[in-house]
């Protein structure tokens, strides 16, 4: 992770985080798959699991069309047009 981090110019892994909500808000669907499967596993489940879970960043829909991504769930039509 540290060398994602490093590559896009980040300092902390929240900041990389935050860029996958921001790319998602601004419905850059691709680059959100990309970037959370360049995340290792274990960041992708902390992510997932706690990072999206976290009061200060209810983003629901990031977390489910990175499920959508993970394991293939299908994502209901209202949240694929957030």
């Amino acid at each position: 992770m540290e060398e994602l981090i490093e590559e896009f110019e980040f300092e902390t892994e929240e900041q990389f985080y935050d860029y996958i909500i921001e790319s998602k808000i601004n419905g850059q669907q691709s680059q959100v798959r990309q970037l959370f499967n360049y995340m290792p596993e274990n960041n992708q489940d902390y992510f997932l699991n706690e990072y999206l879970e976290d009061e200060n960043h209810p983003h629901k829909v990031v977390k489910m069309f990175c499920l959508k991504i993970l394991i293939g769930v299908r994502i209901p039509k209202y949240f694929n047009n957030l």
